[in-house]
């Protein structure tokens, strides 16, 4: 065979494997890690106001390998809602390294107005939130009371 020939048709094998290759999937879940039941969570931060009030609203999904973190300035009652949701998740209020509430499996609501959403608020004052995949905490055992670790990304 011609080189010329063989290295043309190398090319072609090349260019029809490239565009048949699945895209790459590149994860927002990059500013740190939590380890929480002996589990490493990848986490967003959620750092802007808008990004604190958007949360994972619009999203089509989230792994068990991935969390969003809120931060607050001070401990509080942070309630949080499903506006535009498309999928379920636990919502875990954290207050220095310990978790001091848990709402399990929050339901996203399509459909229903803003002012009929329900409020998912913590019993006690929490400085962070992190939002879990639905059914996260029943199968890894997480319960109030339980130490994390925080690793934010600099």
């Amino acid at each position: 065979m011609d080189k010329k020939i063989f290295l043309a048709l190398c090319a072609l094998v090349f260019l029809a494997a490239s565009c048949n290759a699945q895209p790459t999937v590149i994860s927002t879940y990059n500013d740190g890690k939590i380890i929480l039941a002996n589990r490493e969570i990848k986490i967003e931060v959620a750092k802007t106001p808008l990004e604190k009030s958007r949360g994972l609203s619009g999203r089509n999904e989230i792994s068990e390998e991935e969390g969003m973190l809120f931060i607050f300035e001070q401990p509080s009652k942070p309630s949080f809602w499903m506006k535009d949701m498309l999928f379920d998740i636990d919502i875990v209020w954290i207050n220095g390294d310990t978790v001091v509430d848990i709402a399990k499996n929050a339901t996203f609501e399509p459909n229903v107005a803003d002012a009929n959403l329900k409020l998912y608020s913590p019993r006690e004052d929490a400085d962070k939130v992190l939002e879990l995949k639905s059914g996260w905490v029943d199968k890894f055992g997480l319960k109030v009371g339980d130490k994390l670790i925080i690793e934010i990304n600099q």
